[in-house]
């Protein structure tokens, strides 16, 4: 990957992911084909991504299951632009659905708020919820 630019590296981890060559499993980016072929956990799907390359979603997302959803989570810590690796909760819905192409929807987890996802299930041991000047931040 030398010689080429971060962006161009970024927009063909995208292509990859757009068109299923790459998966996430256990909250990292693996080769499909690799995965099959070793039998490992089952990757979060992305069959409902368009082919676009940009991150874009069809209006029907499948809904995060907790595993999806802690996936996920640990995905959006790799990929955060911030030193500290927080990501702001206003966002986290968001990026599931143009990072993952996942919703994450509280109340099909059985719970009221997005803060509540943060602060029960498996999330506790995942990450923390903490209240900034910015607002609440994962």
């Amino acid at each position: 990957l030398a010689g080429y630019s971060l962006g161009r590296i970024c927009h063909i981890l995208q292509l990859a992911v757009s068109k299923r060559i790459l998966v996430y499993s256990q909250g990292k980016l693996v080769s499909r084909r690799l995965l099959e072929v070793e039998g490992g956990d089952a990757p979060i799907e992305h069959s409902s991504c368009d082919a676009t390359g940009v991150g874009a979603c069809v209006a029907k997302l499948p809904i995060a299951t907790w595993q999806a959803a802690v996936i996920g989570v640990r995905s959006l810590f790799q990929t955060s632009p911030n030193e500290d690796r927080h990501v702001p909760l206003s966002n986290v819905r968001r990026l599931f659905r143009y990072q993952l192409c996942l919703d994450l929807d509280a109340a099909s987890l059985g719970l009221r708020s997005m803060s509540e996802v943060f602060r029960s299930g498996p999330m506790i041991d995942v990450c923390t919820l903490e209240r900034r000047t910015s607002g609440l931040v994962i």
